[in-house]
């Protein structure tokens, strides 16, 4: 709400709440004629002072329109306590252009990148944000194996679709691990494909046991950070004989300070 005049204490009036419309008793109020027959009703919101966020009562009465778009409509207003004019910006809610997050908050968590999504959009608990990351690295390990991404998902419908038809779909005991405030939620059941078949032959067993063991539904379930890093598949770097290809050795990449 912008205004050529602003009512006492009042920088900037930036947001308003439950207007609703208030018939007059009959006669002029503050010079401006309101009654029951009168198409200037006086509408009643609760503005908020966009400085200090103080939160006022507001009344006013909407003389004539400006300005429309798409999305909203701009009226002429008075302020009915002090008679100064103001613009009005109401904004449209268009049920075309309100997005369906129904399937995006009920089991997994994300990170930026799409292809590593897991179960974060299912949870805001900081306490499952060090298993976030343990889940999106288990994601750039499995890509890494495969040379390509394991959930090549493009959206957060398809992110949740391609991590089913590989874990199968969770229990309900399983969506309550990682988001308590799940809303009942009828999935498709899927089950699981073994890992085994989803790398190559070839990929060493210890390989696509540290790879499930990371990429768990139930997040106290995934190994920690230190547990993975003393994982068998990574046996062969603790081995002090193992060397590099040019016949150098291994730099110290386990000598880890108490932090």
């Amino acid at each position: 709400m912008s205004s050529k005049r602003r009512p006492n204490g009042a920088s900037n009036v930036a947001e308003a709440k439950a207007p609703h419309n208030t018939t007059m008793p009959n006669g002029p109020v503050n010079g401006i004629k309101v009654g029951e027959n009168d198409p200037h009703k006086v509408i009643k919101v609760v503005a908020s002072d966009g400085k200090t966020g103080e939160e006022f009562d507001l009344s006013y009465t909407v003389t004539k329109v400006i300005g429309n778009g798409s999305f909203g409509v701009v009226f002429q207003a008075k302020l009915i306590n002090s008679g100064d004019e103001t613009a009005i910006k109401k904004v449209l809610q268009d049920k075309r252009f309100k997005r369906d997050e129904v399937y995006l908050n009920l089991v997994l968590e994300y990170v930026p990148e799409t292809v590593y999504r897991a179960s974060r959009m299912y949870t805001k608990s900081k306490q499952t944000m060090p298993m976030l990351y343990v889940w999106s690295t288990g994601c750039v390990m499995a890509e890494l194996m495969l040379g390509q991404p394991l959930f090549p998902g493009e959206s957060g419908i398809d992110q949740l679709v391609e991590i089913i038809k590989v874990l199968g779909t969770p229990t309900k005991e399983q969506i309550k691990t990682m988001n308590p405030n799940y809303m009942e939620h009828k999935f498709p059941q899927i089950k699981p494909h073994p890992f085994s078949k989803v790398f190559r032959a070839r990929t060493p067993p210890e390989a696509i046991d540290l790879i499930s063991r990371l990429l768990d539904y139930t997040p106290s379930n995934r190994l920690t950070a230190i547990e993975a890093m003393c994982h068998p598949f990574f046996d062969e770097l603790r081995n002090p004989e193992t060397r590099l290809p040019t016949g150098k050795e291994l730099p110290k990449l386990f000598d880890f300070t108490e932090q």
